[in-house]
């Protein structure tokens, strides 16, 4: 685990690139089995851009709690990689029992603070642990981290543990709430306990906002999202704030969504500038659930006062078969 930062989907804070997603943070609504997504190719046909073949799918299924249990990535029809993850509870999995190690894929003696040094600390308090596997197919699947959480009486997560196969350390996530169980902070740290960036979030009942911090190992402002809801509680407007080393604004990025919280617009700015240096249009087709299952996105920029479509950058096209 270094100390940069990656700002991935798991909102921005992950601990390893294996992080289980749910279907939640995924913003899928309803009873969800499976999903695939594909980026579809745009080509050029008499001036104008035409959709061509999926580029990229990724294909996740997910298990009945809505947690994810497996991903394939395919690179055209060619799979490149395969992920596998395996739940169980601490009672289940008998990782703390003695000797349960014996027949073990990693050793609780690793280095660091060992799985040992877990089970003297959390053996007696719920938690799960989940095995993650991964491969460039079904028949090549390795074991390649073990997540260790643990959750409260009330069932919040409260801390994650990584190890990677042979069951050494590699670092660790703590989480805290607010009264109303809403996650308030989230930090990471090292292998040698350091924390290497955090997480804050505020929360505006009264105007329908949630303010999200991220800092980084020296406790800078690296990150703002200021997220704002409409009174129905469908996301109305997303904006996002970079700075640098001296908290100064790099960037920002502006979502717009519309009554039901599709997002329409996307206008980035470069440092405090007031009119943007480019935006994306978004149109997006949606099922009965509310969940989307195509999206278009094109560039424009500005050109003379105008806001013309950048004829450079074909349009991105994905596509999402829900079941």
């Amino acid at each position: 685990m270094t100390k940069s930062f990656l700002f991935l989907f798991f909102a921005a804070l992950p601990l390893n690139s294996h992080m289980q997603e749910d279907l939640e943070s995924l913003k899928l609504k309803g009873r969800i089995k499976s999903i695939k997504i594909m980026e579809i190719q745009s080509l050029r046909k008499d001036k104008k851009w035409i959709e061509g073949s999926p580029k990229f799918l990724t294909t996740i299924r997910f298990d009945s709690e809505g947690m994810q249990a497996e991903e394939e990535k395919f690179e055209g029809k060619t799979l490149v990689s395969k992920t596998r993850f395996e739940r169980k509870t601490g009672g289940e999995s008998g990782l703390c029992k003695k000797n349960e190690d014996a027949g073990a894929p990693f050793s609780i003696d690793g280095s660091g603070y060992s799985i040992k040094d877990f089970c003297k600390e959390f053996g007696k308090t719920p938690f799960a642990q989940t095995r993650v596997y991964k491969g460039p197919s079904a028949a090549q699947m390795n074991l390649v981290n073990l997540i260790l959480t643990i959750k409260d009486k009330k069932g919040r997560r409260t801390g994650e543990y990584l190890y990677d196969s042979m069951g050494n350390f590699e670092s660790r996530k703590t989480f805290k709430y607010d009264k109303q169980d809403r996650i308030i902070e989230t930090a990471a740290y090292d292998i040698e306990g350091i924390q290497i960036n955090k997480e804050l979030v505020s929360y505006n009942d009264a105007t329908h906002t949630k303010t999200v911090s991220v800092f980084d190992d020296a406790e800078q402002l690296i990150e703002k999202t200021i997220i704002e809801y409409r009174d129905n509680g469908a996301l109305r407007k997303e904006t996002i704030f970079s700075f640098d080393k001296g908290e100064q604004v790099l960037s920002k990025i502006e979502s717009l969504h519309d009554s039901s919280g599709q997002k329409n617009r996307e206008l980035h700015y470069s440092g405090n500038s007031e009119e943007p240096s480019f935006e994306y249009l978004y149109e997006r087709l949606i099922d009965k659930n509310g969940n989307w299952t195509k999206e278009t996105r094109i560039k424009m920029i500005n050109f003379y006062d105008k806001k013309i479509q950048d004829k450079q950058e074909p349009p991105k096209t994905t596509r999402r078969e829900i079941e």
